[in-house]
């Protein structure tokens, strides 16, 4: 892979939504400096040896685990925490809800 966001954790990527047979997975692969082994249900696992012992772990448990880190790190750079979730009064991301309703003041 080329180019800007190279990287296992950005290659991870590429893995979640897609089945360990499909040709652009198989083609992937060659270029990965990391193993990848099917999982259940033909899910593409990431497999990593931690402590002497062999782990699989799926793409989306790699982004997760990347965005975990990233936050800890914005939080000791500012000096604060980040909170624990989103704004009660926003919608879900792509729930196309426009947000909270603002009612007008005669």
């Amino acid at each position: 892979m080329s180019g800007k966001g190279e990287g296992p954790a950005i290659d991870a990527k590429r893995l979640i939504g897609r089945r360990f047979s499909d040709s652009s997975v198989q083609s992937d692969i060659k270029h990965w400096s990391f193993k990848v082994v099917p999982g259940a249900g033909d899910k593409p696992m990431i497999s990593v040896n931690y402590k002497g012992e062999e782990k699989q772990f799926a793409a989306e448990e790699i982004s997760s685990m990347v965005l975990i880190k990233m936050r800890e790190i914005a939080e000791a750079y500012l000096g604060a925490d980040m909170g624990g979730g989103m704004d009660d009064d926003a919608p879900p991301a792509g729930s196309g809800g426009a947000g909270p309703k603002i009612e007008e003041v005669d």
